[in-house]
């Protein structure tokens, strides 16, 4: 204490205003108890304790086995050979289904797959392809057609525990963890992946590749499908419209319509321009049949 009253001494004091007065005193009181300190002639405040903060930085996770190919066209014999090669998983041909529900026989939402297969005429041992597959049983619309029929085919989905799930089903159809493009090139794109067990962790953002849907099926030499179930969140339209339709030929389409932006009446115009005759709605979906191979289905759908 007599510190301070010797230090009070030695300074020179002016006529201060009321408001100036307590502030001074304050600052004297706090330079007295440590709070304030002199530094190099000049005061510092000590520095306030960083807020609380519940936030937490997002993740982009990528795999690092993932070769960039973006950009590349979708009929690339290097793209193709990668696709084969690193990103195709086979079917499970000698493995027991492991389903949730084994006794049920259409997963499909609706029942969709009930109707194709009857617009199908109960066509056994053909070919499918599944965009967002999801795990390969809840709301399927190609398992009754690999169960019942004795299809195979490709199931394509982007979240990767998705695809994990899906991967313990034991499909007998190929597979892949990636994207259909919406350009005849390969793309990338990032998908946001929240924690549903704990909401405020840190939010993973997850870099997927995304591929023409003609590179899926030249990788798999295939340029004829029975049946495409088409689900994209509204890019359907653009989806269709990277298909090569001179160069493959698809039996039945069955192509979600209640997201497109630009209209279900936009899909219906172009369809007709590729050479496909509308058969009719099933639920959100619509379903066209190639034109020339119409005599191959039964039209039981309504307008």
């Amino acid at each position: 204490m007599e510190k301070l009253r010797r230090r009070l001494r030695s300074w020179r004091f002016f006529p201060l205003s009321g408001k100036t007065v307590t502030t001074s005193l304050l600052t004297v009181g706090l330079l007295a108890l440590g709070v304030i300190h002199r530094d190099s002639g000049r005061e510092a405040r000590a520095a306030p304790e960083p807020a609380q903060t519940t936030s937490v930085a997002p993740v982009v996770v990528e795999d690092p086995n993932d070769l960039d190919f973006e950009g590349v066209v979708d009929d690339d014999p290097e793209l193709l050979s990668y696709i084969r090669q690193h990103k195709l998983h086979p079917p499970a041909i000698h493995d027991k289904y492991d389903l949730r529900y084994p006794q049920k026989t259409d997963y499909s939402q609706y029942k969709q797959s009930t109707k194709i297969d009857k617009i199908l005429k109960n066509m056994t041992s053909g070919f499918f392809v599944e965009v967002n597959a999801g795990d390969g049983e809840y709301k399927s619309q190609s398992l009754f057609f690999e169960v019942q029929r004795n299809w195979t085919g490709l199931l394509v989905e982007p979240d990767p525990a998705a695809f994990s799930e899906m991967k313990t089903k034991n499909r007998k159809a190929f597979s892949i963890n990636a994207c259909v493009s919406l350009l005849p090139k390969c793309t990338n794109k990032t998908l946001a992946i929240q924690n549903k067990t704990h909401p405020r962790s840190a939010r993973k953002f997850w870099r997927i590749q995304c591929f023409p849907l003609y590179s899926l099926l030249l990788a798999l030499n295939r340029t004829r499908i029975d049946l495409l179930s088409l689900s994209v969140g509204g890019d359907e339209l653009k989806v269709l419209r990277t298909i090569p339709w001179h160069k493959m030929q698809i039996r039945l389409l069955e192509v979600q319509v209640n997201a497109i932006p630009e209209g279900e009446e936009a899909v219906e115009e172009f369809m007709a321009k590729v050479g496909y005759t509308y058969l009719g709605r099933c639920w959100i979906d619509r379903v066209f049949v190639r034109t020339e191979l119409l005599d191959t289905v039964q039209r039981i759908l309504t307008y």
